[in-house]
């Protein structure tokens, strides 16, 4: 839990990015924060509770349009068409993400 946003987190600080992880359980969301701060990465992580299509539109109001550069989806189930629809329909996606 955590263990790839992190990861991301530490690739893409040099650069000034931000990762933004979504965890359904407010367990793992406790896990990851506190593993996160720990990690001396909380400036370049946020994490949501909740379900993709109840948070991506919020992502929207949070970060603004094209604010998204690299999606990793990495949930469990075939979601994956739906929620990389719903980022495109929102105008969330950056110019080649």
């Amino acid at each position: 839990v955590g263990y790839s946003a992190m990861n991301i987190a530490r690739a893409i600080r040099p650069h000034g990015g931000k990762v933004i992880s979504l965890e359904v359980d407010p367990m793992h969301v406790t896990i990851v924060r506190n593993m996160v701060e720990y990690a001396g990465l909380s400036d370049n992580v946020d994490v949501y509770t909740g379900y993709c299509y109840d948070v991506i539109p919020h992502l929207l109001d949070i970060y603004g349009p094209r604010s998204i550069g690299m999606v990793f989806m990495d949930q469990k189930g075939t979601r994956f068409h739906t929620d990389l629809a719903l980022l495109e329909e929102l105008g969330l996606l950056a110019d080649g993400a």
